[in-house]
């Protein structure tokens, strides 16, 4: 027993020695700045870097499958590289924004940069359905009597308007279809309605533009077309609709 006790003795005047021996916490959590700068090739070696664009530029115009990617820039002020629309891979043929309005003029300069040095097209999306549920959820039931095809006039000339008011480069159309095999005569004639409104007021829109406006348009699966100048959208919205067979 005795001989246990001094052991437990000799244990605590051990622990206290090395509690006193031990840093404070401020001297465990003190942090040196250090300059960290990760180098690249476009600083080290910029003749290098030229050459890459140029052949990158070279390379957009070959017949090659595009691949497409839709980019979340919603984060207006950028925390990390990953807020950037830059940089993105230049593996990247055209690239979509979800959010094409409000773009700041960080965003707008990085778009012209891929453009001009890597030859990235910069477009962004006009989907029906998406249209769709926002009346069904919130326009409908605070306006009733407010059709769905005037609403869609309004939407798409807002949509197609931000072609002119940034500079991009085309728009891809989304729209779902859906099989009428099941539908009963009311339903099948609102879907073939609502469908004709969309397809026709685009398509309207793009013959009146395609002569000498940017009037690039993909869908879902489809090329992008290439154009030079800034078009003009028509003046009257409405009329799209009521020559489309719109309410």
């Amino acid at each position: 027993m005795k001989t246990m006790k001094k052991g437990i003795k000799i244990a605590a005047a051990l622990l206290l020695m090395a509690t006193m021996t031990l840093p404070s916490c401020e001297e465990w959590t003190d942090v040196d700045n250090l300059d960290i700068k990760y180098g690249n090739v476009e600083e080290e070696n910029p003749e290098l870097y030229a050459r890459y664009l140029a052949s990158l530029r070279e390379y957009r115009n070959t017949d090659h499958t595009q691949v497409y990617a839709w980019w979340d820039n919603s984060v207006k002020f950028p925390v990390s590289k990953g807020h950037y629309l830059r940089e993105i891979p230049d593996s990247i043929d055209v690239v979509g924004l979800l959010y094409p309005d409000l773009l700041t003029q960080s965003e707008l300069d990085q778009i012209d940069e891929l453009r001009t040095q890597k030859g990235m097209k910069v477009i962004y999306t006009i989907d029906f359905d998406r249209m769709k549920t926002d009346y069904t959820n919130n326009i409908k039931p605070n306006t009733p009597e407010r059709s769905f095809h005037s609403f869609l006039a309004d939407t798409l000339s807002y949509a197609l308007s931000l072609l002119k008011k940034y500079p991009y480069d085309g728009i891809c159309i989304a729209y779902q279809g859906e099989s009428t095999v099941l539908m009963d005569d009311v339903e099948k004639k609102e879907y073939m309605e609502d469908e004709n409104c969309f397809i026709g007021i685009l398509t309207d829109w793009y013959d009146r533009n395609r002569g000498g406006g940017r009037t690039d348009v993909s869908g879902r699966s489809g090329e992008l077309a290439r154009s030079e100048h800034p078009g003009q959208l028509p003046d009257d919205p409405a009329r799209w609709s009521d020559r489309l067979g719109g309410q």
